[in-house]
């Protein structure tokens, strides 16, 4: 049954349909006294009557009310509409960082950079407060038209030690942007946030998610047990410190992740401040070059070239008046036919005038309080704003976010006890910074890197070759003059190999790599090689033969590299397959010369097999035996 829009919901005049999500439906209203424009989510009929939604939409407000900052999406009040409660929230103009993605694919390192340092602050706030999202994704982050990051949607997020908040077992959350924990049904941690953060750096830069498949299983079966391509590989000019830091986001262990959200931040600000001056160095090195070649072949009267100040810069080319224009719903009056509902992660808005802020300033001084124990008080009695329209109101004010932070605070013992869990924990991680700093700045041994490849090689471990590509890449860097360099080169080139059969040997997924010709023969071609070789290396030669060398373009080159590669592994199983056969013929006949009761010139026989199968490798140990037998036949 779908929920009959009112008119008004406190002071608010419903103004249209944003969308309907898990909880309830989301609008936009706007204030009848100060016109602010909101957005205002009412929890549905039917979930009001379950007790258990009642709470998650209760604890919901009460995430919001803890949280205040410039990256997240603010509470503004609290209601309730003919017995079902509602909050407002501010409404941000602007589009989600999903939409953006679909419209853009990629995003410049260096504009996910400063979005990873605000939603890493965001992050560091909620975390502080002991809230954890569990659902940080790309629809959950809103974009404003100064492009900074808002974050929302805190439905499914829970306290820090509230083992209620979903049963054991059970998953919850985003499957493109959930962590391995998560997938398993295991409790979400800071920690799980912080990967999440990395999918959706790894997301903005590459175009697509760490892991992908098509089904929700799938995708959650590869999240813990897959292995995704590198940034650095797909991306080659973002800077290798992002990389690394976008890889131990994405770590399987929780333990390899970087420790809590504020040591995040002060790894992506010093990152960032470090990479603007190397940037800026290179521009003063590139300038005074220019500037000596301009003072020795050119006067200043001969400058036809447009000066650096006649260039337009992305800050001013960001105030565009055009920012608008990927909106998904023009705003207007309610009911007002469009081509749909935006999803409730999608909501739109404005931040507010300073006129209004001063305006709220002032409606919450006069605003009487209405929170009392952490939770929503019954709006019957309540002092808040009444109106005739079946509805009650009350702004919230920092007071009141004061005590919903203060409220359930432990006693001083346990709070003190808590305190040096922190100081111990800084301490700690202040240990592991330096440990590592001195652990990557240390000279490494060639032997130490060469031996454990070298060892996956020998053995066929495939598995362990794929996990020790890092090391290899390292290998390739450090020692390229090194004698043992061409075998480390072998292991790359097989650790390639087995990530482009891995990939073939997966359901399609839509061709994402944009080569879809080529990668559906080929991944028809490996499905087809276990059980008719012979058929597949005709294939293989037709394929081969279809796409010239000199016609491919990079990413073609590569796969077929991979089909020639492909080509000798099935020539040499062909030919494995075709000396087992041919041994296993010849050990009969051996066997009926050597048992046979009838008048048979053994000597003569077994000098035959010696002399026509002496030279061929498959028929080494046959020989042997029918050498060893004449030598017992000779008197």
């Amino acid at each position: 049954m779908v929920q009959s829009t009112p008119e008004f919901l406190g002071p608010y005049r419903v103004v249209r349909l944003l969308g309907r999500g898990g909880m309830g439906t989301v609008y936009e209203a706007v204030h009848e006294t100060s016109q602010e424009r909101v957005a205002v989510k009412l929890i549905s009929e039917e979930l009001a009557r379950e007790p258990r939604f009642q709470r998650r939409f209760e604890a919901e407000i009460q995430t919001m009310l803890r949280l205040k900052h410039p990256n997240i999406v603010r509470l503004i009040g609290i209601g309730d509409h003919l017995s079902l409660p509602f909050y407002s929230m501010e409404f941000i103009d602007g589009i989600n960082l999903h939409q953006k993605l679909k419209l853009e694919r990629r995003v410049a390192w260096e504009v996910v950079l400063d979005w990873a340092i605000e939603i890493a602050s965001a992050l560091k706030q909620s975390h502080d407060f002991g809230i954890i999202h569990r659902d940080l994704k790309p629809a959950n982050l809103m974009l404003t038209p100064q492009n900074t990051i808002k974050l929302l949607d805190f439905g499914i997020s829970r306290l820090f030690g509230n083992i209620n908040a979903t049963i054991p077992g059970s998953t919850i959350g985003t499957a493109d942007f959930m962590p391995p924990e998560q997938a398993e049904g295991a409790v979400a941690t800071p920690r799980s946030d912080l990967y999440a953060l990395g999918a959706i750096c790894y997301a903005c830069m590459s175009g697509r998610a760490p892991f992908t498949g098509n089904s929700v299983p799938e995708i959650l079966f590869n999240v813990r047990y897959g292995i995704y391509t590198p940034l650095s590989h797909l991306v080659p000019e973002v800077p290798e410190e992002f990389c690394k830091l976008v890889d131990e986001l994405l770590s399987r262990e929780e333990a390899k992740r970087p420790a809590t959200a504020y040591l995040t931040m002060n790894r992506l600000l010093a990152m960032r401040a470090g990479l603007r001056r190397r940037e800026q160095q290179k521009h003063e090195s590139q300038a005074d070059k220019s500037s000596e070649q301009i003072s020795k072949g050119h006067s200043s009267q001969e400058q036809t070239s447009i000066g650096i100040d006649a260039i337009p810069s992305i800050a001013d080319l960001s105030d565009s008046p055009y920012h608008d224009a990927t909106r998904i719903e023009p705003p207007g009056e309610f009911g007002r036919k469009n081509s749909g509902p935006v999803k409730a992660e999608h909501v739109v808005g404005e931040p507010k005038s300073d006129k209004l802020a001063k305006d709220q300033t002032a409606a919450e001084e006069a605003t009487r309080e209405h929170i009392t124990g952490g939770s929503l008080v019954d709006h019957a009695s309540a002092p808040g704003i009444s109106t005739e329209r079946g509805s009650s109101f009350s702004e919230v004010t920092d007071k009141d976010r004061a005590r919903a932070m203060t409220f359930d605070l432990p006693d001083p013992v346990i709070r003190d006890r808590e305190r040096w869990k922190e100081i111990i924990w800084i301490a700690a991680a202040l240990a592991a910074c330096a440990g590592a700093f001195y652990y990557f700045s240390r000279p490494v041994n060639p032997d130490q890197l060469y031996a454990p490849i070298m060892a996956a090689m020998t053995n066929g471990d495939e598995a362990r070759l794929l996990e020790l590509e890092e090391q290899i890449t390292d290998f390739q860097k450090r020692y390229p003059d090194d004698a043992r360099i061409s075998q480390i080169e072998s292991a790359a080139d097989q650790v390639a190999y087995l990530k482009q059969l891995r990939f073939l040997q997966r359901r399609a997924s839509g061709g994402d790599l944009g080569q879809e010709a080529i990668v559906s023969a080929l991944r028809d071609i490996v499905r087809r090689s276990q059980t008719d070789p012979v058929r597949s290396i005709l294939k293989l030669d037709a394929l081969l033969n279809a796409y010239p060398d000199d016609l491919l373009t990079q990413d073609e080159q590569g796969w077929m590299n991979f089909a020639k590669r492909l080509r000798r592994e099935l020539d040499s199983k062909r030919d494995a397959e075709s000396d087992r056969v041919k041994y296993t013929q010849l050990e009969n006949h051996y066997s009926r010369i050597i048992g046979t009761e009838l008048s048979v010139d053994r000597e003569r026989a077994l000098r035959g097999i010696i002399e026509l199968y002496g030279q061929e490798p498959w028929a080494v140990a046959i020989v042997s035996k029918a050498a060893e037998e004449l030598k017992n036949l000779m008197p």
